[in-house]
């Protein structure tokens, strides 16, 4: 049987009985300072499903008094996370703790917020000492970037073994005064800070009828928009199919946004007309919390269209196909102005069909 005579699903079917799984340390790279990027390239080997992260280090704060942290706030000494395929394609481009919100809507949601014993995935006190000359805090926490939509289904992986394809990874670090919000007073640098990358790859397959799909990429990316008092409509990109979002309100100041300040429904309007989704924000609130088992951060919302029972497991049916209208937006009433961001996980069609 021709290779293009087969369907998705019968070549996902193939490749799963005819390929291994390889998990392989890449580099480990070390620097001092924030501000800087730090990159590394991808071996051009076998089928590319995930890029895993560990960093960890100390941040040197330098004020009158301790500085409290918000739940995800070590996260954001990684501003940026970037997969560069080299042919135009940049399937992520997050910053550390927005791929830390996304990996929330997964199994074991609790494991990614820090925690002051090393009980989960992120390491970090609650409050960060400082004094006159300086105190030291020791931090690490856990990245993962994959490709494909999740572990079981490969939908999104990548074709590293190829001459035409140079794959990075690059890590924007942030100054280290983003961790404390740029508090007034405060003087933050990174004393050290470590990076160890692992891949997740496949083996390929020697009979090409057992290749999975490559005509998809999932693609996660991240916009802000400011907002005023009243109501307000925020258009979202199109031409992909939105298979999660996460939207984080927040105040001018920068803190999060209390549900008291978010007066009306939050709703997804396609092309005017239809509204699917039109949601109290407490009510929104208290579902990702019965679909995750935990509070998201303040002023975060989100809508996993994959979810079936389970998050990033379910099916296809409830994904928002944005490919063929003409608008996306989200509305919402607020008591104030301020910052909305909106993190996506979007799948994009390579080849028409």
């Amino acid at each position: 049987m021709a290779n293009d005579k087969l369907t998705a699903q019968q070549r996902a079917q193939l490749f799963a009985s005819m390929t291994r799984q390889h998990h392989q340390m890449i580099g480990t790279k070390t620097i001092q300072g924030g501000a800087q990027t730090v990159e590394f390239t991808i071996p051009k080997t076998r089928l590319l499903q995930a890029i895993r992260v560990y960093v960890s280090g100390k941040i040197n704060v330098k004020g009158s008094g301790s500085v409290a942290l918000n739940k995800m706030d070590i996260y954001k000494s990684i501003r940026n996370c970037i997969v560069d395929l080299n042919n135009g394609f940049r399937p992520v481009q997050i910053s550390g703790e927005h791929a830390a919100l996304l990996s929330m809507l997964g199994p074991k949601s609790e494991m990614w917020v820090p925690s002051e014993d090393g009980s989960t995935l992120a390491k970090c006190p609650k409050t960060l000492a400082a004094s006159g000359e300086g105190t030291d805090n020791e931090f690490s926490f856990y990245l993962d970037l994959p490709l494909t939509t999740n572990e079981r289904d490969m939908t999104g992986i990548v074709l590293a073994q190829s001459q035409e394809t140079l794959i990075t990874l690059g890590l924007d670090v942030a100054n280290a005064a983003a961790v404390i919000n740029n508090k007034s007073g405060y003087t933050c640098e990174f004393t050290t800070m470590t990076f160890k990358v692992q891949t997740v790859t496949y083996s390929i397959p020697s009979d090409q009828r057992c290749m999975p799909d490559l005509s998809i990429l999932c693609v996660k990316g991240q916009k802000s928009d400011v907002f005023t008092a009243g109501q307000n409509s925020v258009n979202l990109n199109t031409g992909m199919i939105y298979r999660k979002l996460i939207m984080k309100f927040e105040n001018e100041d920068g803190t999060p946004m209390s549900l008291d300040n978010l007066t009306g429904n939050i709703e997804i309007v396609l092309n005017t007309a239809d509204t699917p989704y039109s949601i109290d924000p407490a009510m929104l609130r208290a579902w990702n919390k019965a679909q995750t088992g935990v509070d998201m951060p303040e002023g975060v919302f989100f809508y996993d269209f994959s979810y079936q029972g389970f998050l990033n497991y379910g099916g296809a049916r409830d994904l928002l196909d944005a490919e063929r209208v003409t608008f996306v937006e989200i509305r919402f009433n607020a008591a104030a102005g301020g910052k909305l961001t909106t993190v996506s996980e979007q799948l994009s069609r390579l080849v028409a069909g």
